[in-house]
């Protein structure tokens, strides 16, 4: 995943150098649930404002919409998934 991750990064095109988060986030997951170390999200009921380094699409998505009321991220492009 790293090789695919580094080509997708050396690519001239920003948008495409953006799927390289996306490649590295499939490899991280995929890894996580072959290894049983799949993070659960506790319940509190109250709203949030997630704040990040970066966050990829997997983890946006299984945020409860409902509770998120805003998303601030250090790092990330506005070719992000997560940005879109």
């Amino acid at each position: 995943a790293d090789n695919f991750a580094e080509m997708f990064s050396a690519m001239d095109d920003a948008y495409m150098q953006a799927r390289a988060a996306d490649v590295r986030d499939i490899s991280d997951r995929i890894i996580a649930n072959l290894t049983g170390s799949v993070a659960v999200q506790e319940d509190s009921g109250e709203k949030h404002i997630i704040c990040a380094d970066d966050l990829a699409p997997s983890e946006t998505v299984s945020l409860d919409k409902d509770k998120v009321l805003a998303f601030v991220t250090a790092h990330g492009s506005s070719n992000s998934h997560t940005a879109i």
